[in-house]
């Protein structure tokens, strides 16, 4: 009913391997449970293995069974209405923590209030789980009856909903912006699995092992952090039918962009370069500006950009340049499919490397490619080939 995504074929997996054994009569090993499961789903399909709900389903499945009931025990309550909401919270304790370097890795985000949101969604998924399927058993049988159990589930629905999104207006509900990268997340877990054999074995070198991956994290990010300060970057998106580069240089960025980008298409192509290369501060520009923009190591104007040594012509439209010398450029990048003879660029403009951008028609920019290969022309096809990333030597 929910669809065969990996996460539910997890759950409806390992459940029926729990009912088979009780049939049988047989004991129950989770741990071995979950990885029958996980081999199985494999077997199926061996691409779900790099599948983040699959990865995220079972890192949070293992995380509840072995640390929730540690986390509960830390603070028995014998209050049995705080004891329950107490055990709702160690259950998201252990999931987060299971899944938080992958979640970091992934999202570079950490919802501060997710303790909070299953306070309220994990009782009402069982309250809307059952609704729904009295839902189906009335409908063919009593319909008056159906309906009100259908309004009942509507309002446990938006119920839901609004507490997510009033939970998300909550001052520093989510820190974004952190990023690490596959070695960081690599470290992580192996300090949670040093400590997982520390809480197992109590012995006491797996602390000492737990805390030196967690030291090599904070290295690993330290030298991260030194590397974005000497950060010299120009990156030319793919995004369809649009233009936006990037000139990172230390924590600060020059963003050109076209004016009919929308902000979601943009954060969605360019975030993850920008958190990955320590960007803090983002100065944008429009590619159709006409005024000069000057700073130390950046230049704009009219389509030309200077970037310490390189300089980008962006064209189009028709040529304007008079014959005469040939201007010297880096790179010479076409967009929205400019009415242009790849000879005349090539007896104006001195070019390292001729740039499609993914705002070209694909029939113009093949053609163009077979004349470049005539002429001997370097091109670089984003549309093909992704984003163009040039890093600028000291």
């Amino acid at each position: 009913m929910t669809g065969a995504s990996p996460s539910v074929m997890r759950s409806t997996v390992m459940f029926s391997f729990v009912v088979v054994a009780d049939a049988m009569g047989r004991n129950k090993n989770f741990y071995n449970t979950l990885t029958a499961s996980a081999f199985c789903l494999l077997l199926y399909d061996p691409y779900w293995l790099m599948s983040v709900s699959f990865q995220l389903s079972y890192l949070a499945i293992l995380g509840i069974v072995y640390f929730q009931p540690k986390i509960a025990a830390l603070w028995p309550i014998e209050n049995k209405v705080g004891n329950y909401f107490w055990e709702l919270n160690s259950v998201s304790l252990a999931a987060q923590l299971m899944t938080l370097p992958f979640t970091l890795l992934y999202f570079h985000q950490f919802p501060t209030y997710f303790w909070l949101s299953s306070l309220i969604l994990v009782p009402l998924s069982g309250l809307e789980l059952g609704a729904g399927l009295l839902l189906l058993i009335l409908d063919p049988v009593w319909s008056f009856a159906a309906s009100g159990v259908g309004w009942l589930l509507w309002a446990m629905l938006w119920l839901g909903n609004q507490s997510v999104m009033l939970i998300q207006q909550l001052p520093a509900a989510l820190l974004d912006g952190i990023w690490i990268g596959g070695i960081s997340a690599l470290l992580l877990y192996l300090g949670i699995g040093s400590s997982m054999a520390a809480i197992s074995f109590r012995r006491y070198k797996w602390v000492l092992a737990s805390l030196a991956f967690l030291l090599a994290v904070l290295g690993s990010y330290a030298f991260a952090e030194f590397g974005h300060q000497q950060n010299r970057q120009m990156t030319i998106y793919s995004i369809y039918k649009h233009t936006a580069i990037d000139f990172f240089d230390g924590e600060k960025a020059w963003s050109l962009l076209d004016t009919t980008l929308e902000a979601k298409a943009l954060k969605y192509a360019v975030e993850g370069n920008r958190y990955a290369n320590g960007i803090e501060q983002v100065e944008t520009l429009r590619l159709e500006d006409t005024a000069a923009v000057f700073t130390d190591h950046f230049f704009y104007k009219n389509g030309l950009a200077q970037f310490y040594d390189k300089r980008l012509l962006v064209l189009d439209g028709p040529l304007a340049h008079e014959a005469g010398d040939k201007i010297q450029l880096d790179f010479l990048l076409l967009r929205n499919t400019p009415k242009v003879e790849l000879e005349d660029l090539a007896e104006q403009f001195d070019f390292e490397l001729l740039v499609f951008d993914a705002s070209n028609k694909r029939w113009r920019v093949d053609d163009w490619k077979a004349e470049c290969d005539s002429l001997g022309i370097s091109y670089y096809d984003l549309d093909v080939d992704g984003a163009l990333v040039v890093d600028l030597e000291d």
